[in-house]
């Protein structure tokens, strides 16, 4: 409930505690995950005003739009990409529970939980993307394998403040969200 512009000074008073440490973990800054995504948007810029030292990192889960792929390349040609190896639909073939499901996501452990070890971790988790993401996550949290920090600064953003940031900071975005997709990444 609280006004746009705290948040932003909230989110940016978060990244700037814990740069220090990040430089110590590494000379290349924070490890800030990236999807290209309006989230993940935000979060960068966020990055950007703070005047940290960060490096965007994106884990190619292989199934994403051509269109995101497109806007990543063109908007942010930064961004350092990793990819799997095999594709979703051939890693579902070798998979012993299949087709990923709401109940059994593997799909996610595998593609897009790593990364980013012997850093400080920030990601573009919103409490309101899900009642286990809200039950789960918090603004800063420690990594349950790495024992890193994880910043979460956009946690407590609705999805209002998401576009209201994007539209009076002039930030471009994927061209999916204007054709009705409210979210680009796995269904």
């Amino acid at each position: 409930a609280q006004p746009l512009e705290v948040k932003i000074k909230k989110a940016i008073m978060l990244i700037q505690t814990f740069e220090k440490q990040a430089l110590k973990k590494s000379p290349n800054g924070y490890y800030v995950a990236f999807s290209g995504g309006k989230d993940s948007i935000v979060l960068a810029r966020l990055f950007e005003m703070s005047g940290v030292k960060i490096q965007l990192h994106y884990n190619n889960t292989t199934i994403d739009p051509p269109e995101l792929y497109r806007f990543m390349r063109k908007e942010y040609p930064q961004v350092i990409w990793h990819n799997h190896g095999k594709s979703l639909p051939l890693e579902m073939v070798n998979h012993s529970s299949g087709a990923p499901t709401r109940q059994i996501r593997w799909c996610c452990e595998v593609y897009k939980e790593h990364g980013g070890e012997g850093y400080i971790k920030s990601t573009g988790v919103r409490a309101t993307e899900s009642p286990r993401r809200k039950g789960l996550w918090r603004e800063v949290s420690v990594d349950r394998n790495t024992k890193d920090y994880i910043i979460c600064p956009i946690l407590y953003w609705t999805d209002t403040d998401i576009w209201q940031f994007i539209k009076e900071n002039n930030i471009p975005y994927c061209s999916l969200y204007d054709e009705g997709f409210k979210r680009l990444g796995c269904v």
